[in-house]
């Protein structure tokens, strides 16, 4: 803190004490103890001076960051002493309420990945309280993925923490006529002054179809049940949606918002915040679970995932390429989709006996025969679909390929009560003959076992991100918290993950190995591998596949 007083008349061209990053000039203390003297000479000085007050608020109208730093406070459970602390800013979270600005001035959508205890929260409401206190007729809608943390009167929840915003400034600082109770209300939040307001509303499929707004505000959103509607009907409300989450894993519409789309992008990571460093984060993860480590702090989306069927896949798994090997047997391990997508892993055994996931695909809403062309390399008849050119090229891929050992899905031999013939029956009237185990084997706990087993010896192509993704991502549900059962969890969720990860369980119940009776595991392996290897290159067949003409079938219906 300088030792001289702040001086009224600069209060609007405050005398140059440093440059932040941002080159604009800061003349408000943030170390702590000189913060606090700050505020209160400050406050002193505008107690009973009605022409400072004003010059005060027009600084704070035109210079947010001056607003955060000296009339916001926060407030932190996890202090021990004091846990309502002055609200100062790290050089990170100065550039974060940039952002924010930048999005709403110029009306764009904003992403946020986050760590947690960054802030994030508090900062956003910050921002908007201040464009609800100096905007006219300023709007905004907020939410969470759980109705409680959107409003249920304590500090945990946004409106919560608004409330205690509010309770912290000057009373000169409030709109004209402000009374909070008469203005502030069950998700609400009304400026008499300005005709300003803060709503919020539960996290339903109506999320935000009730008006129009300057920004929406949602919290969590990979966690929330109604993502997808709730998002498109935001955009039809607002231009502006800051969007905040840390990961759930992917196959949600935050992580395909963070990996998938040309969003506006911010990271809050923990790396950039100042007084953590990698000795705090070794004692947080002797604190915290895998998974929370990855949710919670380090914006891992894959395993950030709670209840992982195979929490044993991991990077080693799939940090090579894995080419096909003409000297190796390849297997074809199939899952078939009813109303869903029908999955096809391609794998190759080595003398060692690591499994090797050369390739994967997986389609929706086509018949059996779609895929015929992905084992064969051949189309022969191709009227009936249209291959879009990614498709063609894996067909080209696999035309010189051998053929294939089948394993699957013992559910293909059930009858399709319209056609009155079963999936594995018209892919043995085109000349693929798929194996399938019925009985204990095909039980989901033996499927488990066996692919635990596989998973130490497998290594998959790096670059079938789907297929990586779908083993990372597949979970177990998890229980309600309220629920008294005792029965035990056995089948994992379904949902985009199950396919690929069902195809390569068919695989693992399915695999053809001799059962050695003598030596380590490691040798039982390697000796049941290499009688595969013998075997399969004495009897291996040789291909008579015929290329495919792309020039004739790319553009047939």
């Amino acid at each position: 803190m300088p030792e001289e007083k702040i001086n009224k008349e600069a209060i609007m061209t405050p005398e140059e004490r440093w440059l932040n990053k941002r080159g604009q000039v800061v003349d408000y203390p943030k170390i702590y103890r000189d913060n606090l003297l700050y505020r209160a000479e400050l406050l002193n000085l505008a107690e009973n001076d009605t022409n400072f007050q004003n010059m005060v608020k027009e600084r704070c109208r035109r210079d947010i960051w001056y607003f955060f730093n000296t009339m916001l406070w926060t407030f932190d459970p996890r202090e021990v002493e004091v846990k309502s602390l002055p609200f100062i800013t790290y050089e990170f979270q100065d550039e974060y309420i940039g952002d924010l600005d930048n999005a709403l001035t110029k009306g764009f959508d904003l992403l946020t990945e986050k760590s947690r205890a960054m802030g994030a929260s508090w900062l956003t409401l910050g921002f908007l309280l201040h464009k609800w206190l100096f905007k006219d007729r300023f709007t905004c809608l907020i939410g969470s993925y759980i109705e409680d943390l959107v409003d249920n009167k304590t500090i945990d929840s946004h409106f919560g923490r608004l409330d205690y915003l509010v309770d912290h400034l000057p009373k000169w600082l409030l709109p004209n006529n402000f009374e909070s109770s008469k203005h502030r209300n069950a998700m609400k939040l009304d400026n008499p002054e300005t005709n300003s307001i803060i709503n919020g509303y539960a996290p339903t499929e109506r999320f935000s179809r009730a008006g129009r707004y300057d920004c929406i505000f949602v919290d969590e959103l990979a966690f929330w049940k109604h993502a997808r509607a709730a998002w498109t009907a935001m955009g039809d409300a607002t231009k502006v949606r800051f969007v905040t989450s840390t990961p759930n894993g992917k196959g949600n519409l935050f992580a395909d918002l963070a990996l998938k789309s040309n969003i506006k992008k911010s990271v809050l990571h923990w790396k950039r915040h100042p007084l953590k460093d990698e000795e705090w984060y070794e004692n947080e993860k002797k604190r915290r679970t895998v998974e929370e480590v990855a949710q919670e702090l380090d914006i891992n989306y894959n395993k950030s995932v709670t209840g992982r069927v195979y929490p044993g896949f991991d990077e080693w798994n799939f940090n090579e390429k894995q080419l096909y090997n003409k000297d190796e047997p390849l297997f074809i391990s199939w899952d078939f989709g009813l109303s869903d997508e029908t999955a096809l892993v391609w794998l190759q055994i080595n003398r060692e006996g690591t499994v090797r996931v050369i390739d994967a695909y997986q389609k929706s809403g086509v018949g059996i025969d779609f895929f015929v062309p992905f084992v064969t390399g051949e189309i022969k008849s191709f009227r009936r679909y249209k291959y879009t050119d990614e498709e063609f090229d894996l067909i080209e891929k696999h035309k010189n390929w051998q053929d294939a050992i089948h394993y699957g899905d013992p559910t293909g031999e059930n009858l399709n009560q319209t056609s009155r013939t079963s999936v594995i029956k018209q892919l043995r009237e085109m000349g693929i003959y798929v194996q399938t185990r019925r009985g204990e084997m095909f039980k989901f706990k033996q499927r488990y076992t066996a692919t635990q087993l596989l998973i130490r010896r497998l290594k998959v192509d790096k670059d079938l991100a789907d297929f990586i993704d779908a083993i990372q991502n597949a979970r177990f549900p998890k229980r309600n918290d309220m629920s008294q059962s005792t029965t035990e969890i056995v089948l994992p969720i379904h949902d985009w993950t199950s396919h690929y990860r069902t195809a390569l369980e068919f695989y693992a119940v399915n695999e053809d190995l001799k059962r050695a009776s003598k030596g380590s595991m490691l040798n039982k392996v390697a000796e049941m591998a290499e009688d595969v290897m013998d075997n399969f290159l004495k009897l291996r067949p040789k291909p008579t596949k015929g290329k495919v003409n792309s020039d004739k079938y790319k553009t047939c219906a």
